[in-house]
């Protein structure tokens, strides 16, 4: 679901778990975990899956992925 569809519906559904919770109220299962490409990341807490919440549609980020983009974000926020 886009940043469209989750302000209009209020629920987001993990592609990997398919775990079902409002990430905007801070609600079930949804972490902010950055941004990449100008949207935002929200991870699942309950798989460690990835969404880059695009305008209209998103992008899933796999568990591994997920957990590479954010040792190597740490690792670049540690550095300064």
């Amino acid at each position: 679901m886009s940043i469209l569809g989750t302000l209009f519906l209020r629920k987001q559904t993990c592609p990997n778990c398919k775990q079902r919770s409002n990430p905007i109220a801070g609600q079930g299962y949804w972490q902010v975990s950055g941004k990449m490409g100008g949207y935002s990341v929200i991870k699942c807490t309950k798989c460690g899956a990835g969404l880059v919440m695009g305008f209209t549609s998103d992008s899933y980020i796999m568990p591994k992925d997920m957990k590479r983009m954010e040792s190597e974000r740490d690792r670049i926020i540690g550095d300064q």
